[in-house]
């Protein structure tokens, strides 16, 4: 498997701080973290999430906008629940501009690989690996700090899909890494999440999330589990949840090219 932290070219757009959001969006933060400005310029990097967790286009047939709608609304929360984590991490005054510049750098690239799943025509073939790679480092290089020592192992098959299943694979791939992120792991010590995508016999490809944090949860019931389960359809697939041979937990989504 590839090892992978993804670097981050340092030529970002010029970050505007003008314009944070209310302070009723977030929890009150910790009095360990006492720069005000990098409060402002946190909740100025969750605008910059969330607004990309909201479509432009919907795009593609009217059956599947309810899905594309239910997946935004529940990756606006996750969103939010990890940047939250993020307000209560601390740093030495001399890393914190570093630190928050770098974060919105990560943010506006996660943004924009997002915004790549909008859809002009939902048939038009799309390739597959690239923006999953992106959606999916780009997550783990702006959240798992606050998570602990996470790292990220990818192995991704080259893949070209219609353009509203290759949406369906980056976003299911993102909320079972998000999932991670926020079930698996205690912070108190390092781990690893894996992202692989492979084919099989006869047309078949699977995309496995797994992690080696604290094992299988109980029987889904939230509205992640009915996110994935709807995803997964769209994909024409189905999910099965298990132990993972690293430890934690191992979904796997099966489906056909």
């Amino acid at each position: 498997m590839e090892m992978l932290f993804a670097p981050i070219d340092a030529s970002w757009p010029e970050a505007s701080w003008t314009t944070p959001l209310p302070a009723s969006a977030l929890a009150t933060a910790p009095a360990t973290v006492q720069d005000r400005t990098t409060l402002r310029r946190r909740r100025t990097l969750l605008s910059v999430l969330l607004e990309a967790s909201s479509p432009a286009t919907t795009g593609g047939r009217a059956a599947l906008r309810a899905i594309w709608a239910d997946e935004a609304m529940h990756r606006a929360n996750s969103l939010l629940t990890l940047v939250q984590r993020l307000e209560q991490t601390a740093w030495t005054s001399d890393q914190a501009e570093f630190d928050i510049d770098l974060e919105y750098a990560i943010a506006c690239r996660l943004a924009d690989s997002f915004r790549s799943l909008d859809m002009t025509s939902e048939m038009a073939l799309r390739s597959c690996e690239d923006v999953l790679r992106a959606v999916t480092s780009r997550m783990m290089a702006l959240f798992a700090p606050s998570v602990g020592g996470i790292s990220l192992r990818l192995n991704l098959a080259r893949l070209t899909l219609p353009a509203y299943r290759m949406r369906a694979l980056v976003l299911l791939g993102n909320e079972l890494v998000s999932n991670a992120l926020l079930h698996a792991f205690d912070g108190s010590s390092d781990g690893t999440i894996a992202v692989s995508l492979t084919s099989g016999a006869w047309g078949q490809m699977s995309l496995v999330v797994e992690d080696d944090g604290f094992g299988p949860q109980p029987d889904c019931q939230g509205p992640g589990c009915s996110i994935v389960a709807g995803l997964a359809g769209v994909l024409g697939g189905q999910v099965e949840t298990r132990r993972s041979q690293l430890g934690g937990t191992e979904v796997e989504c099966r489906f056909s090219v």
